[in-house]
């Protein structure tokens, strides 16, 4: 299972598997990013292919005094919301869609393996 596959763009990471859109938003609230420091809702045509690509360029230049950005910043902001905080974020709809197929195909996986396993039993 590749997260290319999901994420529907030839290079990717799971950042991408999430959503540009809700990634992004993710980034500028754990980073409490403001004004002219957010990252844009639109992704400009110069930026990376990748989320976190283009996450990591942001913010890089970013004037002294931000936190710094690390991987987990964005999960730890998440796991911190209410469920209806969740609900509000911008794209958590399509990223569920994009885990379901994951865990779709990946269950598809198991289950075949399983028949596998109880057939070299017989």
């Amino acid at each position: 299972l590749r997260t290319s596959t999901y994420a529907g763009q030839a290079e990717s990471d799971i950042e991408d598997l999430v959503g540009r859109e809700l990634y992004v938003e993710l980034v500028n609230e754990s980073l409490g990013l403001t004004s002219s420091h957010r990252l844009p809702s639109g992704k400009a045509e110069e930026a990376p292919g990748r989320a976190v690509k283009e996450v990591e360029a942001h913010c890089s230049v970013l004037p002294p005094g931000f936190p710094e950005f690390g991987h987990y910043k964005p999960l730890e902001y998440l796991l911190g919301l209410r469920e209806t905080e969740v609900e509000r974020l911008p794209g958590v709809d399509a990223a569920l869609d994009r885990f379901e197929s994951v865990f779709h195909d990946l269950n598809g996986l198991i289950g075949r393996t399983d028949v596998q396993a109880s057939a070299g039993s017989e």
